[in-house]
């Protein structure tokens, strides 16, 4: 883990952008206006489509987290391994 805390996550790169976008199309001069438009929608629909589009898509596949990760033959035969406090049947 990152010692200041913060660890990226990828919709922070696409506000980002979408941010600077934003103001390029309000305050940018007109000869970068389509591209800065093209950018900003293409930015938008992709930042939609990873959210909202793949997921239901690999649970319509079937797909597990489970299935990327890698395993080990030792992996493979090990038993799950508890806290103490469950071990003692305590409440945690």
């Amino acid at each position: 883990a990152p010692v200041s805390g913060l660890v990226p996550v990828p919709r922070t790169t696409s506000l980002s952008l979408i941010l600077t976008l934003g103001i390029l199309l309000a305050l940018g001069p007109d000869i970068i206006f389509g591209f800065t438009a093209a950018m900003f929608l293409g930015i938008v629909i992709g930042t939609f489509s990873s959210f909202y589009i793949s997921n239901p898509v690999l649970l319509w596949l079937g797909v597990k987290p489970e299935q990327f990760m890698k395993t080990t033959d030792k992996q493979a035969g090990a038993e799950r391994v508890t806290r103490r406090d469950e071990a003692d049947g305590a409440k945690v």
